[in-house]
């Protein structure tokens, strides 16, 4: 205990001190009715403003968020706007345009090998003409100029010299257009060969007119190119 004279502490008291002047501890004893006035008026006092400090933080908190996200938000939408209100910084290397290469035209038709239309794939000798003739599955196609009286023509074949001549099947498409002289009109002659070979078969054309009468006869001589 502390002597009269002096605070707990060991500092001197002056006469009829209340409290020490140099540590300010309370050295004169307290009535215990005051002390639990003292208590009861600071508890009244507390509790209100812990309730009210309560109150204070959470709408602090609200505010806090609420700004907060309206912040945010105005951040999203204003960013484009933002970004559109900086004019583009152009770059050195982007303002210089390259040069355009050149280039050079290619016609079409250099690049597409052209293909000649296919020649005769034979050539034939009748009446005196010499005529392009093809062959194409055996069959046998010619066109030559006729006396104009002709209406039909036939086809005959034979094995050899000493043999008959036989009709083979044919046909003829007769036509007063073409190249063909007065007096004479253009026969489309088609036949099938039956698989022989045109350099060795012995064939002959005959016309003859409405009638029937046999108008003109020819040997029909044909060379293959294939």
């Amino acid at each position: 205990m502390a002597s009269a004279g002096r605070c707990p502490r060991g500092h001197e008291l002056a006469e009829n001190a209340v409290y020490c002047t140099v540590c300010w501890v309370r050295v004169e004893p307290e009535d215990p009715q005051i002390v639990a006035a003292r208590a009861r008026r600071k508890r009244r006092i507390w509790i209100p403003l812990f309730a009210t400090s309560s109150v204070l933080v959470g709408i602090a908190v609200g505010g806090t968020l609420s700004l907060s996200s309206i912040g945010s938000s105005a951040s999203v939408v204003a960013e484009p706007a933002s970004a559109s209100s900086e004019p583009a910084v152009e770059s050195p290397v982007a303002s210089e345009a390259p040069e355009p290469a050149e280039v050079t035209a290619v016609p079409l038709a250099a690049t597409v090998v052209e293909s000649d239309p296919p020649g005769p794939s034979c050539t034939a000798q009748a009446l005196d003409q010499g005529l392009p003739c093809s062959i194409d599955a055996d069959v046998l196609s010619l066109t030559l100029c006729v006396p104009a009286a002709t209406t039909k023509v036939k086809v005959s074949t034979r094995l050899n010299d000493d043999a008959t001549w036989e009709p083979i099947p044919s046909e003829a498409t007769l036509a007063t257009t073409g190249t063909c002289p007065d007096g004479s009109v253009s026969a489309e002659v088609t036949f099938g060969t039956a698989g022989s070979d045109p350099n060795g078969t012995d064939w002959r054309l005959a016309g003859r007119d409405a009638d029937g009468q046999k108008l003109w006869k020819s040997r029909l001589l044909v060379s293959s190119t294939s």
